[in-house]
């Protein structure tokens, strides 16, 4: 026990031991003034005054021994309050400081302002550690969605992407297109300049691209040198256009590639295919939209090729 609780235990018995003598100093003062000698013979004389001159004393040691019990159980509990207050304070707050007061009842308040003052201090560390939990699950969900190098949509969140555009647009009869676009001889600008100046390469082209569509579309790098564009709300006219604005910012962009001072100049071929009611899903609309690129290839690369599903006319 601490001196500040020995303290209080001792002023708590003072107090209490008063108030328990204080029936006891009342019948003294009136014995010393003969009151209290000529009033109990009186109520010896009959029954009703025996009676209360016996619950008169019982009551006095009725109140004496309630003072008593009332005061350990006091002292007890408040002993035990502070020993486990003083116990808390030093295991949650780690504070060696000595408090100069000797009031028990602001030690007591030291202590409990010292276990709140860390309480809202752990409170707060772990608000600032769910933020930034918080905050790395948005790169992680991110990190999901895009490809590291162009910064690009992956391929895995295109493929999700181009089934909710076909729902929608099969529910709403929206018009929907795609394009899937491949870097000519891309492996021989890798083996004459290196794969950094590839690198460098791609993400020009990723650049390129955003600079080229809208804020609706949706880009992503589907393979290695392959690009796949999704155009909501695009017919097959407006979205063969658009591929022609990209071939032809790509084919006059001068790629630095492996000599500073002579530029190096790279060409796409691109596949456009439009969506109609025919088209199962997603898988099929790309798979529509390559065979299309395969055929700019084949027509000598560095073009355009519209899918064979697709009408001429709309053009």
């Amino acid at each position: 026990m601490s001196i500040y609780q020995k303290r209080l235990k001792s002023k708590i018995w003072i107090a209490y031991t008063l108030l328990s003598v204080i029936p006891l100093l009342f019948m003294v003062y009136l014995a010393s003034n003969d009151s209290l000698s000529s009033l109990l013979p009186r109520l010896n004389q009959s029954f009703a005054g025996r009676i209360t001159l016996l619950l008169g004393g019982g009551g006095l040691i009725v109140m004496s021994l309630a003072g008593l019990m009332l005061l350990y159980r006091s002292v007890s509990s408040i002993v035990q309050l502070a020993e486990q207050t003083e116990q808390s304070y030093s295991r949650v707050v780690r504070d060696d400081i000595k408090l100069v007061t000797g009031n028990e009842v602001e030690k007591l308040s030291h202590y409990f302002t010292g276990v709140f003052q860390e309480l809202q201090h752990k409170m707060e560390e772990a608000d600032k550690y769910a933020r930034e939990l918080a905050e790395a699950n948005k790169k992680l969900v991110r990190l999901a969605m895009k490809d590291g190098l162009t910064d690009l949509y992956n391929q895995a969140y295109i493929k999700e992407r181009i089934e909710q555009e076909i729902s929608r647009a099969r529910q709403f009869n929206h018009q929907l297109s795609v394009i899937m676009m491949d870097i000519d001889d891309f492996k021989n600008y890798n083996d004459t300049c290196g794969h950094l100046s590839g690198d460098e390469g791609l993400q020009q082209i990723a650049r390129l691209i955003m600079n080229h569509i809208r804020p609706v579309d949706v880009p992503a790098r589907y393979g290695g040198e392959e690009f796949l564009i999704i155009l909501p709300e695009t017919n097959s006219r407006e979205s063969h256009q658009m591929a022609e604005n990209i071939r032809k910012a790509i084919q006059s962009y001068p790629f630095r590639g492996c000599n500073a001072k002579e530029p190096f100049h790279l060409t796409v071929s691109l596949g456009v295919c439009y969506y109609s009611p025919e088209v199962k899903d997603g898988t099929e609309l790309i798979r529509y939209a390559d065979t299309a690129l395969y055929e700019a290839k084949r027509k000598g690369k560095n073009c355009v090729a519209l899918s064979s599903r697709n009408n001429s006319p709309t053009l």
